[in-house]
């Protein structure tokens, strides 16, 4: 019996630290989704070929969720949405390829967000790409920037190459 007693004490003992660490990364998530959350509102740019496009961001789900929507077109949009599970930052984007992949937050220095790829769905279609790694965060300037990687489904990402990755600059419109 005593054993048992030492063991339970030993086992919550050792579980405190283990207890407060998860609650300084959720804190620390949460002070990042928070400052995702500043993007609220319409950002807008304008591509190499002279066409432009637009980004919104709204919360949702009682301000669970931050969701940006991209509109490439008339036609065309996709969507990420952000949203804490725990001590991880996710965000899952609908592309409109198909596919849904998932990543998480991997990285944060004031006013600039990494994200990673966890998983996902519809990646084994064979041709289209999905979006393996991202990053966002708003610059001195106001603007926001965004750079991000995609890999070809069914293939392996390769070590980085810089002409892989895509960045765009937003500024802020009225909406």
């Amino acid at each position: 019996m005593k054993r048992a007693v030492c063991l339970a004490l030993l086992a919550a003992w050792l579980a405190v630290p283990a207890r407060a660490a998860d609650r300084q990364a959720d804190q620390s998530v949460k002070a990042v989704f928070a400052q995702l959350s500043q993007l609220v509102g319409a950002w807008e740019t304008s591509t190499a070929d002279g066409k432009s496009h637009q980004v919104r961001y709204r919360l949702s789900a009682n301000g669970y969720a931050l969701v940006e929507t991209w509109t490439l077109g008339p036609t065309r949009e996709s969507i990420t949405i952000y949203y804490l599970d725990g001590s991880r930052l996710l965000a899952s984007h609908f592309c409109p390829q198909g596919n849904v992949p998932r990543l998480k937050l991997v990285g944060a220095r004031p006013g600039s967000f990494s994200f990673s790829f966890v998983d996902g769905a519809n990646l084994k279609v064979a041709g289209p790409s999905h979006q393996h790694s991202f990053r966002i965060g708003q610059l001195p300037d106001g603007t926001l920037e965004r750079a991000e990687y995609y890999v070809e489904n069914g293939k392996r990402a390769s070590p980085r190459d810089e002409a892989a990755v895509e960045t765009f600059r937003y500024h802020r419109i009225a909406q």
